[in-house]
């Protein structure tokens, strides 16, 4: 006799740059989807981006509750003190919070001393931030074996910190990466404006040291 699975652990992605909520948005368009095609096995799935700019942030709510996908999409505004923002804290309460108000995974969080795992992490903030908030997420433990993540621009930002992170990363055996070829966004062929998208996934718990 087949018994079919009727709960699914959350997926839970994050965005780190919120901007104008336009990849937000294409985003929490595929969740959407997604939680509709695998209805039968009740499927979660939660898109948590965080904003630094309060300008861009209150543009970006007002885009997302026009895009009706509040229920998807949570914005999460993070802050600086002088020295240090304070993302791993805001990205790990919001998970939390969110995973604690279901119940079937609450039940099994509740016997982990692990945070929530992130299931995706799309990096697309402080050109200069990608390397360290990425090592941060990874020492928080949310960044565990079967994370995804992506991170834009690197090509044509330069952001050479980062690259090289992640390969020495995958030398070590704790990731797999490669760089995917694209163009600058908002421009097409005609621009010749190249660009790289850099995914990485994560092949062991992957645990930074500072």
């Amino acid at each position: 006799r087949k018994i079919q699975c009727t709960t699914a652990a959350p997926f839970i992605a994050v965005e780190l740059g919120t901007y104008c909520a336009y990849a937000s948005i294409l985003m929490g368009k595929v969740l959407y989807e997604t939680m509709q095609h695998h209805a039968a096995v009740a499927m979660d799935c939660h898109l948590f981006t965080t904003e630094i700019d309060q300008g861009y942030a209150k543009i970006a709510k007002e885009i997302i509750q026009l895009s009706g996908m509040e229920d998807v999409i949570s914005l999460h505004e993070i802050s600086y003190n002088g020295r240090d923002t304070d993302i791993v804290e805001t990205v790990a309460d919001a998970v939390t919070r969110k995973s604690r108000a279901r119940t079937n995974y609450d039940n099994e969080q509740a016997r982990s001393t692990l945070p929530p795992m992130i299931d995706f992490l799309f990096i697309d903030h402080d050109k200069d931030s990608y390397k360290s908030d990425l090592r941060k997420l990874e020492a928080s433990g949310m960044i565990r074996r079967g994370t995804r993540v992506v991170a834009d621009n690197v090509l044509f930002a330069s952001i050479d910190d980062y690259v090289q992170y992640v390969q020495q990363r995958m030398k070590l055996g704790v990731v797999d990466t490669r760089t995917i070829l694209s163009h600058v966004e908002y421009s097409g062929e005609t621009d010749n404006l190249q660009d790289g998208v850099g995914e990485c996934i994560c092949m062991h718990h992957m645990h930074s040291s500072f």
